[in-house]
């Protein structure tokens, strides 16, 4: 999979905002550290948190009201024609997993490399963090649509949240 068909990126969110147009591309949008935000995708109100994360199609007209605090998102965004995303949330410490393209850690701390790192942090998936036991992460797996089954590559197809044992 290549860097250009998919991208993952922290955004900032502190007043009202227009989202910009991006055809063909799908977005996956999850706010950090248990903040919550109010969007509007066409003529539908959303309430987006951590275990509530939304996503919608790059061409569709989305905004956000202004939050209560300033606020961080994780934002994945996949070209339809070329990525597949599966998204799962969970809590607690983390097995590492094979094909997992990237884990986004939501809230809590990590120790990395001999360093702490927190939320809006992004590990490639063959790293090994340590996670902190009140963390929340996302585990990101990234595929090219044509190796999976339709229904599985349903750009609307809720995101999973588990919590680790």
């Amino acid at each position: 999979m290549r860097p250009q068909h998919w991208r993952i990126s922290v955004a900032d969110i502190s007043g009202e905002a227009v989202f910009s147009s991006l055809p063909g591309w799908d977005r996956l949008l999850i706010p950090l550290d248990n903040a919550q935000l109010s969007l509007r995708i066409g003529l539908q109100s959303h309430q987006v948190d951590l275990e509530h994360p939304v996503r919608f199609r790059g061409e569709d007209e989305v905004s956000c009201a202004e939050p209560q605090r300033p606020i961080r998102v994780i934002n994945v965004m996949t070209n339809r024609n070329a990525a597949s995303l599966d998204v799962s949330i969970h809590s607690g410490g983390l097995d590492s997993e094979q094909d997992v393209t990237a884990i986004a850690l939501l809230s809590g701390w990590a120790r990395a490399n001999r360093r702490i790192v927190f939320a809006g942090t992004v590990f490639r998936g063959s790293a090994s963090p340590i996670f902190s036991d009140d963390a929340r992460v996302a585990r990101l797996r990234l595929s090219n649509p044509s190796n999976k089954n339709t229904s599985a590559r349903c750009p609307a197809a809720s995101v999973q949240v588990a919590t680790s044992p």
